[in-house]
């Protein structure tokens, strides 16, 4: 629903100021606005929130999230009489810094392609290295758990035997931050050679006239907090790797044909393994 230029004016006056917007009345809010309180409340209700008390709410959290994130410090991991509090807002922060600004710049696009050719694929070979190793066995195990046939490669060695015996509609999945490490490289430089189909999982912060991802069949990018600069333990990464891999997840599910009646199954198999 469009708003009119009143609501439009009420709207840029509290996200100039959220916090005086989160602490106060209607009745101050209208004097401070120069509206009225039907004016406010038409906004609030145009915003898809239910009451005025909800949106105060929403907006101090959005306030709260974003003071962490200004505040956090590049060299926290390393500050010994840093407290347990700002080790929590730390975490906190590039936590929530990854998954927001990855949806706010996620390519809708990209993802549902990424998702039909997986589905279309006959198997699947994921590899991952470092902090990304985590999330390709999260992506393996996901898939699998859904009757996909992938495979998780934890060495160069065992990624380039098993390529080796791929058959057509077979595709590797790279799950790389930088897309620099000497492993990433050696084999994105071989499947880039011998023309072999791979999908990448990679960060934002590559750029997109790179090589590797332009020679991938799609790519999904994610975002990272730019004040982590140190490589260990990359939480933004791993947070915004996990977000990626739990939409494909659930848009593999909304794909898949009766898969609600085969969770239901297998819910009630295992009741009865339990009983057993």
């Amino acid at each position: 629903m469009e708003l009119t230029s009143t609501e439009k004016l009420i709207l840029l006056k509290i996200e100039n100021d959220i916090e005086t917007f989160t602490n106060k009345s209607i009745s101050e809010l209208s004097k401070l606005y120069y509206a009225s309180d039907a004016s406010i409340l038409r906004l609030v209700k145009k915003l898809d929130y239910k009451s005025l008390k909800e949106m105060q709410i929403e907006f101090g959290s959005k306030l709260k999230i974003s003071n962490m994130i200004n505040n956090f410090k590049e060299d926290s991991l390393f500050e010994t009489n840093t407290n347990i509090d700002e080790t929590i807002s730390s975490i906190t922060a590039l936590s929530l810094y990854s998954i927001f600004r990855t949806e706010e710049n996620l390519d809708k696009k990209a993802v549902e392609k990424f998702v039909n050719i997986i589905l279309e694929s006959s198997s699947i070979s994921i590899f991952g290295i470092g902090n990304s190793k985590n999330s390709a066995s999260f992506l393996n195990n996901q898939l699998q758990r859904i009757g996909i046939l992938s495979s998780l490669q934890d060495s160069v060695h065992g990624f380039l035997m098993q390529t080796g015996f791929l058959k057509n509609k077979n595709i590797s999945i790279i799950i790389s931050n930088t897309l620099k490490t000497k492993e990433i490289k050696f084999i994105l430089n071989f499947l880039k050679n011998n023309n072999i189909p791979y999908l990448l999982i990679t960060s934002n912060k590559n750029n997109s006239e790179n090589e590797f991802i332009k020679f991938a069949r799609c790519t999904i990018e994610y975002s990272i907090n730019s004040k982590e600069k140190y490589s260990f333990p990359m939480i933004s990464s791993f947070y915004s790797q996990i977000f990626i891999i739990n939409i494909i997840f659930n848009r593999l599910i909304q794909k898949t044909k009766d898969f609600k009646s085969k969770i239901e199954m297998g819910n009630e198999m295992t009741l009865k393994w339990n009983k057993s």
